[in-house]
């Protein structure tokens, strides 16, 4: 769609044009200027209608004219969708298609096209919160992102197919290709790098790495840092280094048996306090004075 003011000048080539076809023109010229009014005159008018400052015009009828959705204060466009909100933007085929609530902005085919009255929500991309009905605050972008959220908030997911089967979740950010992908109901898990928490189910997991805790599917409350870490299905462990591994739950995991985080070494003093932990793959014990 063009927006195209009356006093604007449009060029045609009109070499090859009869003069008496045109309507101001020298025979030999190639390329001649026109206004708008000039383009409404040479149809021979017919034109009717009336419209609001402020507003672009479209054809309501073949030879009529009144408001368009979008609104031209001469410094910013905006877009007022069916209901007049003007505290909305959507752009692509259906998005918004339902209307939605104020404060939804909506930039891709069918994102958000069956928002109806949510609120604070932001989606760019193919298919971003498709179909959402009644969840706020949410962000969406990336091809897929947040497709079948319903009813879920506060969730942030960044890239292709994050967070793509969360329905009613709440408080989840995903940042990375495929990140949270099947979470379905599981919440306030955080997700940074490419594939991580890919396959959870559960909640309150921080995966930091590429495909951090990508293999956890039911265990909760993690925190793992690094590449490839792993907690299985155990939960409330803390993991750090690559290819990390948790062997149960309640652990603190440091390196892995193919990846070293430093050296263990013999202590000369007897101590009666020790924490289990495992080391590079090892299953240690560190002394407490």
């Amino acid at each position: 769609m063009a927006i195209i003011p009356s006093n604007a000048s449009i060029n045609f080539n009109t070499s090859g044009v009869i003069a008496t076809e045109k309507k101001s023109a020298l025979i030999n010229s190639y390329s001649e200027s026109y206004t708008m009014q000039d383009i409404i005159d040479t149809t021979g008018g017919g034109l009717s209608g009336s419209g609001t400052a402020g507003k672009t015009a479209k054809f309501t009828a073949g030879t009529t004219l009144g408001d368009g959705l979008l609104n031209d204060n001469g410094t910013s466009i905006w877009y007022n969708g069916t209901s007049g909100e003007f505290r909305r933007l959507s752009y692509g085929q259906n998005a918004l298609a339902a209307g939605g609530g104020p404060f939804n902005t909506a930039i891709g085919y069918q994102s958000q096209a069956n928002n109806a009255t949510s609120l604070y929500n932001t989606s760019l991309g193919y298919h971003t919160l498709l179909n959402l009905v009644n969840g706020n605050g949410n962000v969406a972008i990336g091809e897929f992102a947040l497709e079948a959220t319903t009813s879920g908030t506060q969730n942030i997911c960044i890239g292709y197919t994050t967070g793509w089967k969360i329905q009613t979740a709440v408080n989840n950010t995903a940042v990375g290709r495929t990140s949270l992908q099947n979470n379905i109901s599981g919440n306030s898990n955080t997700a940074l790098g490419v594939s991580s928490l890919q396959n959870t189910t559960s909640s309150d997991n921080t995966a930091i790495g590429i495909s951090a805790l990508s293999a956890n599917t039911t265990g909760e409350g993690n925190s793992a840092l690094g590449a490839n870490v792993n907690s299985g299905n155990f939960s409330d462990s803390v993991i750090l280094g690559r290819e990390a591994t948790a062997t149960a739950s309640n652990q603190f995991v440091v390196g892995s048996s193919t990846y070293n985080s430093g050296a263990v070494t013999t202590a000369s003093a007897a101590q009666t306090k020790t924490w289990d932990v495992i080391i590079n793959g090892v299953a240690e014990k560190i002394l407490l004075a």
